[in-house]
């Protein structure tokens, strides 16, 4: 996994004298996207990387930093997926939980992305599980025509559907995890 050192660019500009409103003009990169790549909060795409490093002078090897798999914390990530598994039954905790403990414990940038891709997830199923349970009402009128559809138990089908589909998605992670694989599945990117 390959990662982009952001202090490098914020060291580079100073040195060549530019502001990041400078900088931002001679690129023709917005103000933002400056902001954003020296805080590290976004990888540059190829072609602002290549605007960068040509009006900085530098080489694009040189801001790209490989990070190795034994620099990741297996256990934490593994502890994390362990805890969404067991907070199922109480989804807001799969989310506070993990999130504290990435917090807490881990310093390594790639361990917290991860983390945060773990967490991202447990947010995409929650907001799932909330909008499925928001629209019932909706979902039983084009059903049945009528608001209410008996004593049908959407929401106890819902949240078993949820709790399904979270220890499946949790059990698969950790077999990922096991075998120090990155690749694990996620719906977005991240949304932290």
């Amino acid at each position: 996994m390959n990662s982009l050192t952001p202090g490098l660019i914020r060291q580079a500009r100073k040195q060549r004298g530019y502001s990041q409103e400078a900088l931002a003009e001679a690129s023709g990169l917005s103000l933002r996207t400056i902001q954003r790549i020296e805080k590290g909060q976004v990888q540059p795409r190829p072609y602002s990387l290549k605007v960068l490093t040509d009006l900085l002078d530098l080489e694009p090897a040189d801001l790209v930093v490989k990070e190795k798999t034994g620099s990741i914390d297996w256990p934490l990530l593994k502890q994390l997926n362990f805890v969404i598994l067991l907070t199922v039954m109480l989804p807001i905790i799969s989310l506070l939980l993990p999130w504290w403990q990435i917090k807490r414990k881990s310093a390594n940038t790639v361990t917290r992305a991860l983390g945060k891709k773990l967490i991202s997830l447990q947010l995409v199923l929650l907001l799932g599980l909330f909008l499925a349970w928001c629209l019932r009402p909706l979902i039983s009128m084009l059903l049945s025509g009528a608001v209410a559809n008996g004593n049908f138990p959407y929401e106890i089908l819902t949240y078993a559907l949820f709790v399904l589909l979270n220890l499946g998605v949790a059990l698969l992670n950790a077999r990922q995890f096991q075998r120090h694989k990155t690749q694990f599945i996620t719906l977005f990117p991240s949304l932290l």
